[in-house]
């Protein structure tokens, strides 16, 4: 007999009600409208502003049920320092098993389920073993995906060979197969791999909730919070002053639409595979055009050349890249750590400070390029006490196109519970977890502010009409 999780979050990153009304209305979407339709509709606040509205630190507050403020993880890689139990963890304690892939920067419990973090963790807690192989590879190709880096022969079979072993669909080989095949003769298309990549995950992601009988099952994609950040000036070149670059691929102006399309049928995937479980979206927060903005990122060409020029060869730090232009340095002691940041603080470019420089620990610091003007590409670094260092350009290079979209507070949760209502007034992010945990017949922790939501169907409904 085959087990169905009781419920199912689809995290998808940071996507937007307008944009999802637009495209179902358009018929685009006909899985996103099957659960809308079926669903209880709330607008999420994640009650924070710049700079702590960044999807690392809301969806802690997604699995905690704390604000920033309560829960403390303010960078990408903390989430291992969070000290309160997440959902999976509070399920754990309760008997139920979970399976978490790939959700956003938090720690946890799985009770004989299984966990593989997201790509940018560093502390690799994966759980069982069985799975580290896939998320070894992934991670290594998500946090280089910026300089292009491609598989090895080896890992490339590795990787083959993992995924014939843990459910890989025929559909999605082909669909990856194709992909390689598109690429050799326009290489311009190279960012549908992001897509490809989600449709491998969801295959993994069935397997291992088959395999592990889990309960509650999270699954996270960040593919289209990517494509809006960078496309959204493409997609409607009418809201911006400075149009796309001209050498930008012209697919670029359907990477979006086609972004949702593809987690559509992920939806629909889900749905056909879950009959008995009740599906849930959640986005954290969403995006909106960025019309009046000439930020991009860059990140650094070589690490060791980067550590060599800023002068902390001698202090023999282990790099450990993250997402864009963000790394941490690992060092051996207290006093590298320090000698790290006061010369780094020390750098400079067009008279502003060149690095972002956090204590992460004793002994690690968190660290990525501050300037992100594409005027001052050609600027040289200075040390306050010392000559040039050469061109921003000569150790940094400029990743993806000027960012077109921002984040907003405002996200979504669709409760997929078979009938339909839109809630108007917003609701805290808080409130998500307590409303998963009382899913489950379980009361939320003390310490959890936020109430459970409401609505028809609920568990803390039908516990009210008993």
């Amino acid at each position: 007999m085959t087990h169905y999780p009781k419920l199912i979050v689809l995290e998808f990153n940071e996507l937007c009600a307008p944009l999802l009304s637009k495209f179902m209305g358009q018929g685009s979407l006909p899985n996103f409208l099957r659960l809308y339709e079926k669903s209880e509709i709330f607008s999420t606040d994640a009650e924070a502003g710049p700079p702590n509205l960044e999807p690392w630190i809301q969806w802690p507050t997604v699995h905690s049920g704390l604000t920033y403020q309560e829960h403390g993880i303010l960078n990408l890689g903390d989430g291992h320092r969070l000290s309160f139990p997440s959902l999976a963890s509070i399920l754990a304690a309760n008997g139920y098993r979970s399976g978490i892939f790939g959700s956003m920067n938090i720690s946890c419990e799985v009770n004989d389920g299984y966990y593989v973090p997201d790509p940018w963790n560093f502390t690799r807690d994966v759980s069982p073993e069985e799975l580290r192989p896939y998320f070894e590879i992934v991670s290594s190709q998500i946090r280089e995906s910026s300089a292009n880096r491609g598989f090895t022969a080896s890992e490339a079979a590795g990787f083959a060979t993992f995924l014939v072993t843990h459910g890989v669909s025929l559909s999605t080989a082909t669909f990856a197969l194709r992909q390689i095949m598109r690429e050799l003769s326009d290489p311009g298309i190279k960012w549908r791999r992001a897509e490809v990549l989600d449709h491998i995950q969801y295959d993994v992601f069935r397997h291992a909730n088959r395999s592990y009988k889990v309960d509650f099952a999270t699954f996270f994609c960040n593919s289209v919070a990517h494509f809006q950040h960078y496309y959204w000036r493409n997609m409607a070149p009418e809201l911006f002053d400075k149009p796309p670059e001209q050498t930008e691929h012209g697919s670029l102006r359907d990477a979006i639409l086609s972004g949702y399309q593809s987690l559509d049928r992920i939806v629909g995937r889900t749905i056909k595979d879950n009959p008995k479980s009740t599906v849930v979206l959640c986005t954290a927060l969403s995006q909106r055009p960025w019309t009046d903005t000439t930020k991009c990122t860059f990140r650094p060409k070589d690490f060791p050349a980067l550590v060599q020029a800023f002068g902390l060869t001698s202090l023999n730090p282990k790099v450990e890249t993250v997402m864009a232009e963000y790394f941490y340095l690992q060092f051996s002691d207290v006093v590298s750590a320090d000698s790290a940041i006061s010369a780094l603080g020390t750098l400079t470019l067009a008279g502003t400070k060149l690095m972002h420089v956090s204590r992460e620990s004793s002994t690690t610091i968190f660290c990525g390029c501050a300037v992100n003007d594409a005027a001052l590409e050609d600027e040289p670094i200075r040390r306050a006490d010392g000559p040039s260092l050469g061109k921003l350009s000569n150790l940094f290079y400029k990743i993806h196109t000027t960012r077109s979209g921002r984040h907003d507070p405002t996200g979504s949760v669709w409760i997929g519970k078979g009938q339909h209502h839109v809630h108007e007034q917003k609701v805290p992010l808080i409130q998500v977890a307590p409303t998963i945990l009382r899913e489950f017949g379980i009361n939320p922790p003390s310490y959890m502010r936020g109430q459970p939501l409401s609505y028809s169907g609920s568990y803390a409904n039908n516990n009210k009409s008993n």
